[in-house]
């Protein structure tokens, strides 16, 4: 059993914390000044250290998937986003190279984290509503 939730940034908004926190179902995420997007590791020390992500969120074509991109000033990936199997799924595509393989590995450890932190207290996610600039999550209990 994880010993406690992903690591979360001081700056994280509430709604948020609370949910990977276990403390609420459901949490929307909105496109644009990001805090929601917790700093890569790779990042920390560089871009992430000042400067706190944009994202746009699009619907990827498929129900429940989301294609998100983010920007750090000059850092930028895109990524597609799913629950599969009641897990957080967070894929790059191809590999980018360099920083933004680290940038990658570290957002994939983070919903890694999350996944087994919710299965440990009981939930996993069910599927996500997407909109334009928009994603909401919600948990259901493990059957």
């Amino acid at each position: 059993m994880p010993d406690g939730p992903p690591a979360l940034p001081s700056y994280l908004p509430s709604d948020l914390r609370a949910f990977v926190e276990c403390r609420a179902d459901r949490v929307e995420l909105a496109g644009g000044n990001a805090a929601w997007i917790p700093v890569p590791p790779v990042l920390k020390k560089t871009v992430g250290l000042f400067l706190k992500p944009k994202a746009r969120i699009e619907p990827d074509g498929e129900p429940g998937v989301a294609r998100v991109g983010v920007r750090w000033a000059l850092v930028s990936m895109s990524f597609r986003a799913s629950v599969e199997d009641g897990r957080l799924v967070l894929d790059p595509g191809a590999t980018q190279g360099g920083m933004l393989d680290d940038v990658a590995k570290g957002m994939g450890d983070w919903a890694d984290q999350l996944n087994g932190w919710l299965a440990a207290n009981g939930y996993r996610l069910g599927a996500p509503d997407i909109a334009p600039n928009r994603i909401a999550l919600r948990k259901e209990p493990l059957t």
